[in-house]
């Protein structure tokens, strides 16, 4: 079943799972992955993640694990489903996994995603530790939402924490706010970070510094 999943045939997969004489929550968990990574944001993936939840507590008598919790999150966040998402939580919650670091940030971009970017602060700020990621959720959200001085004022919590440094991901997202306006000093301390940090080469950052707005950062630009 992984092999054709990780070959990207879905309908394969599926039928050696139906196929299987005895399923664990290990190969329930690969196949709600793998409906949420390669059936995209069609309505068949949660469906069929749905489906096999209902299937793996009731049929099998298994129970979720953080991986199911993750595949499940992802195909609301890819789908844009955030009353099964809301639901997907609770039931973390209840399970004792939202707790879970990886369960906790797929949870943080479900909601970001679905444009639930209240729920994602209320998740946020009820996590117990934060990696990277967790801060990237968040700040790509504020970045969408236009909220840009609050997207700077993140990156200062993030960075005043002392328990994670920026990653290409966290420079894009800053210099994308930056060059949409917020502020030419700004985008000149994020690129003298991505120097320090030795991204000023990785191809994100530099679309992102690219992409920006010449008005607001063309001086910048010229350094770059």
């Amino acid at each position: 079943m992984c092999a054709y999943l990780r070959a990207g045939r879905l309908a394969d997969a599926r039928d050696v799972f139906d196929r299987m004489p005895a399923r664990d929550a290990a190969s329930y968990s690969a196949l709600i992955s793998g409906h949420a990574r390669l059936a995209g944001g069609s309505g068949s993936a949660t469906a069929a993640s749905a489906e096999l939840l209902g299937r793996m507590r009731l049929a099998d008598g298994l129970l979720p694990t953080e991986y199911t919790f993750v595949g499940l999150l992802t195909a609301c966040a890819r789908r844009g489903n955030p009353r099964l998402g809301t639901q997907v939580h609770a039931l973390a919650a209840k399970s004792g996994h939202a707790s879970s670091l990886l369960v906790a940030n797929a949870l943080l971009g479900m909601y970001v995603k679905c444009g639930r970017f209240g729920d994602a602060m209320r998740a946020f700020d009820g996590m117990d530790h934060r990696d990277v990621s967790s801060w990237n959720a968040v700040l790509a959200g504020l970045v969408e939402l236009g909220r840009h001085e609050e997207a700077f004022e993140l990156f200062g919590e993030m960075r005043a924490s002392g328990d994670v440094c920026a990653d290409r991901f966290t420079l894009s997202a800053l210099l994308t706010t930056a060059g949409q306006g917020f502020g030419q000093p700004q985008g000149e301390a994020v690129h003298a970070l991505s120097l320090k940090s030795g991204l000023e080469t990785d191809l994100s950052v530099g679309n992102a510094l690219i992409g920006g707005s010449t008005r607001s950062m063309g001086p910048l630009l010229r350094m770059w």
